[in-house]
């Protein structure tokens, strides 16, 4: 971002007035004196009763910013950052509840420990990197320990040693937890089966598929019992619903008159010196790199291309209205082009099947208006049914061949400039189309883009806004507030603790904390949404339990038809004769029934014609070579597996295979076991996150 863009909103007396403020908040800060006053203490959370300073809490966010450009190259996006706090504060709550288990388990390192990394054998790769030669790999460890000795690296030193030794103790506590897990010999050898062993094998499948929903019949007290015996599928986690407010953060026309007056200045200085070099002016004021392109006509806003064709080569025009701001263009050269590109504009009279003539007559009629005098554009916001021209007045802007119906492109690249031309159809209808320009040129072009964003103050206006109707919402009722206010309420669905962002507010972890941490009818302080602030009001407290069987009907209805159709795929197989051990003929007695083959499977793998089948995989195990299974119930239906041939278990491929195998399968369950441990760390640990009253979340 550009310098200027960064600097656009301050002013020398703001910046006093920070510098001022920032003093004393760092006199007064490490006291008690706010708190003496009644005023915000500068702890922003706590882990077991372990504070966390909004000091100490910023060193880390600092610290992982830092990390963050060292390795993408990249600054965190300003409109990201609420969600990099959240994934720093969770780091920093994972760091603490280890530190105290730490602690606890008297986990320590000597120093000696420490040295023994930095001057052994292996150094870590993060102190190392920069003694490496990129030409031949080769580790300079002469140069390296030169550096570790020198009294000016010191403070480098230190903050390694505190590194490695946070590494060493969290490895001494992982080895604690880990000397607890184990792998059996069974479990290697049964990876191995999973893996290794293959079988070739024929079925025959009554697939659930073959009998639809509608054959099926279902009493109200048949799905009752299904709910009834199956109530662990309907079980649901504490849950909460809002009712919200949302205070769209939109720029006020103020800061686009700021954003206007900034480029009329800067046009106005390069109207001034005849010498100033436009790359100059881009990269000190614009908010995209500088680029020089060459492009075509409807690549361009069409005041840009207007006032190219009639300004000239070395033109600068604008500002003129993008996207997210405005731009100033210098147009550097005109070029010819061997492609064309028209301008125009249409109304469209929309058709549908039986009503065409209709359409073609009120087409004509327009025609007839337009030429009698009646104006275009007026005609075209009242008459025409495309939305996104009309608007305009019927204008389409710029554009190439192929990008228009081939019926509209003739009639656009064919007309005559200005002329009306009579009704064209196409699918969409009756077009009467006016062609305002073509242009068979190329435009060398530079620019300087400028956002207009929300100014500080246009920020504190909208959260000023919020924050009165959260006071007003508290005191007097959140909906009656909201009715007098003539704001819109929404609500959301119910949401568990644990999601990702809110339904229609998206991420905010510290309303989510809100929501679960309140009652019924409390009024939220204002927080960040995607487009603004939100206020919210808690409507429901689902607790954890099972869903009400009137709630869960559908569901359990569904799942009570699934379960008859396996029934009637069960019934079906069952009455297949296979006495004769000939599943490809037993096919043919039912429609339901289908044969096929399945080759080179493992257990645990896909199977070929089926798919991930962990009960056909296992029951073709099991089942002795040539031998009709017993109705096997798998992801598709009910199966009859006849496994024709099978690998043998191969012990010298075991035997070289097993060290491996064994390490990787400790590896999942460490890790697996290290992850369940610190679910648990943390679902017992008392965490307080104030931190939305330190940084308006």
């Amino acid at each position: 971002m550009a310098l200027m863009s960064r600097m656009r909103d301050l002013a020398p007396v703001f910046i006093i007035g920070v510098g001022v403020m920032f003093v004393l908040f760092m006199i007064i800060s490490d006291s008690n004196v706010l708190e003496a006053l009644g005023g915000q203490t500068n702890v922003v959370g706590s882990i077991n009763g372990e504070d966390v300073t909004y000091q100490e809490f910023n060193q880390f966010v600092d610290r992982a910013m830092e990390n963050y450009k060292a390795q993408s190259g990249e600054d965190v996006d300003p409109d990201n950052m609420d969600r990099f706090r959240d994934q720093v504060w969770d780091e920093v709550v994972r760091m603490k509840l280890f530190e105290q288990k730490m602690d606890e388990y008297d986990v320590a390192i000597a120093d000696d420990e420490i040295r023994e990394v930095i001057l052994g054998e292996n150094p870590p790769p993060f102190l190392t990197q920069g003694f490496v030669d990129s030409a031949t790999g080769q580790f300079n460890r002469q140069a390296y320990e030169q550096a570790i000795l020198d009294p000016r690296n010191e403070q480098i030193l230190v903050q390694a040693e505190d590194l490695i030794r946070q590494q060493l103790m969290q490895q001494k506590l992982q080895n604690i937890l880990f000397s607890a897990v184990t792998v059996s010999e069974g479990e290697i050898r049964r990876n191995f089966i999973d893996k290794n062993v293959r079988m070739t094998a024929e079925y025959l499948l009554a697939d659930v598929r073959s009998f639809p929903d509608t054959t099926v019949a279902i009493t109200d007290d048949e799905i009752r019992d299904y709910y009834d015996e199956h109530k662990d599928e309907f079980k649901q986690v504490e849950q909460r619903q809002l009712n919200y407010v949302l205070f769209d953060l939109q720029p006020s026309k103020a800061d686009s008159n700021a954003a206007l007056t900034q480029l009329y200045n800067v046009r106005a200085r390069l109207a001034e010196d005849d010498t100033a070099d436009f790359k100059t002016f881009v990269e000190y004021y614009s908010e995209e790199p500088y680029s020089l392109d060459t492009v075509s006509a409807d690549a361009l806003p069409g005041g840009v291309l207007d006032s190219a064709d009639e300004k000239g080569a070395g033109s600068i025009i604008g500002p003129v209205a993008t996207e997210t701001g405005y731009a100033l263009y210098h147009v550097a050269d005109i070029l010819p082009s061997d492609d064309t590109v028209a301008r125009a504009s249409h109304i469209l009279i929309t058709s549908t099947a039986g009503e065409d003539s209709v359409a073609k007559l009120e087409s004509e009629r327009v025609y007839a208006q337009l030429l009698a005098g009646a104006d275009f554009a007026t005609t075209a916001k009242a008459r025409s049914k495309d939305p996104g021209s009309a608007v305009e007045g019927g204008d389409l802007g710029w554009f190439g061949k192929g990008r228009m119906v081939p019926q509209f492109e003739r009639a656009a690249f064919t007309g005559t400039i200005g002329e009306i031309q009579p009704p064209v159809k196409t699918a969409y209808g009756y077009h009467i189309i006016k062609t305002t320009g073509r242009s068979t040129n190329e435009y060398v072009v530079e620019k300087i883009s400028y956002e207009v964003r929300p100014s500080g103050v246009t920020r504190d206006d909208v959260f000023n806004e919020a924050n009165d109707f959260a006071y007003l919402a508290e005191n007097n009722g959140f909906e009656k507030e909201a009715e007098v206010a003539g704001y819109e309420v929404k609500e959301t669905i119910p949401f568990e603790r644990e999601v990702y962002s809110i339904p229609g507010i998206g991420y905010n972890r510290a309303l989510i904390n809100f929501a679960f941490e309140n009652d019924e009818g409390d009024v939220s302080e204002p927080h960040t949404a995607t487009d603004g602030y939100v206020v919210g009001v808690i409507t429901a407290e689902i607790p954890e339990g099972y869903r009400p069987f009137e709630e869960a009907k559908e569901e359990a209805k569904r799942k009570a038809i699934q379960e008859k159709k396996y029934d009637m795929a069960l019934a079906a197989l069952k009455a297949a004769n296979v006495s004769g051990g000939d599943l490809a003929a037993a096919s043919e007695s039912a429609p339901e029934l289908k044969y096929n083959t399945a080759q080179n499977f493992t257990r645990a793998g896909s199977v070929p014609t089926i798919g991930l089948d962990y009960a056909f995989g296992a029951a073709a195990y099991e089942l002795p070579l040539n031998e009709i299974s017993d109705p096997v119930r798998g992801a598709r239906g009910y199966y009859l597996i006849q496994v024709t041939q099978r690998s043998a278990f191969d012990s010298t491929a075991y035997a070289g295979q097993r060290q491996n195998l064994r390490a990787q399968l400790l590896n999942q369950k460490r890790q697996q076991f290290l992850t369940r441990w610190e679910e648990n760390l943390k679902r017992n640990a008392e965490i307080v996150d104030n931190r939305h009253r330190f940084y308006g979340r």
